[in-house]
């Protein structure tokens, strides 16, 4: 049963990687001062100005939720339709569409991804969207979980923020493939927890100790 989940994230992993860098915003601007009079100096531009605030992406496993000058606006996975026009928003790039093919060489189509650089949106036909990042950002918007972890995170930052181990591809008792977060899915049996009820997640991998890719919702109790 263990060899079977492992082969289940790794199909995921196999699946989903892929994406593509966005284009910037432009920079805010400062309103210069109106002069007073012929007689008096030109005041200088203001340099108390508050800078527009960050964008982020935060992932969680049911939403993306893009914020940005205080706004929030919440996409749901559930289907692509409305996160893809999100990503190609942000990223000033329209995806390439592909048939996600069986993985045993059938011949069956199980959904459609929707592919850039650095991101990717699986869309199956039984199951909800995952989408997978592979960089820290999407155009302006910083991507990272309700913890703050992200592509380019630090194994010990991944580990402090509650992540644990699923995968050691190598036996050196560090592992490349890491939840984080857990949230128990009645009805369903876990695949690498023998016994237990089966659990969704946030999957990342890593490449030593970064991690280098990201991607929700995974779990550990379907084959794809």
């Amino acid at each position: 049963m263990r060899v079977r989940s492992i082969s289940t994230s790794i199909l995921l992993l196999a699946l989903l990687l892929t994406g593509c860098a966005g284009a910037a915003s432009p920079d805010p601007t400062s309103t210069p001062p109106t002069a007073t009079g012929a007689s008096t100096p030109e005041a200088a531009p203001s340099s108390t100005s508050a800078p527009a605030s960050a964008a982020e992406l935060i992932v969680t496993l049911d939403t993306i939720e893009y914020r940005e000058n205080g706004g929030t606006e919440i996409v749901a996975l559930d289907q692509p339709g409305p996160l893809v026009a999100l990503i190609e928003q942000l990223s000033g790039q329209p995806p390439a569409e592909e048939e996600i093919e069986d993985p045993w060489g059938n011949g069956d189509v199980f959904g459609t991804s929707f592919r850039w650089a650095d991101v990717t949106i699986a869309s199956l036909d039984q199951g909800p969207v995952t989408v997978t990042f592979l960089s820290p950002t999407v155009g302006d918007a910083e991507v990272k979980t309700a913890e703050g972890i992200g592509v380019g995170s630090t194994r010990a930052e991944v580990l402090a923020a509650g992540g644990w181990g699923e995968w050691d591809g190598d036996g050196d008792g560090a592992a490349e493939l890491i939840n984080l977060g857990m949230r128990t899915v009645p009805q369903t049996t876990s695949l690498s927890r023998p016994g237990e009820v089966g659990a969704e997640f946030i999957g990342l991998s890593l490449n030593g100790d970064i991690v280098e890719g990201m991607w929700s919702p995974s779990n550990d109790f379907s084959d794809l």
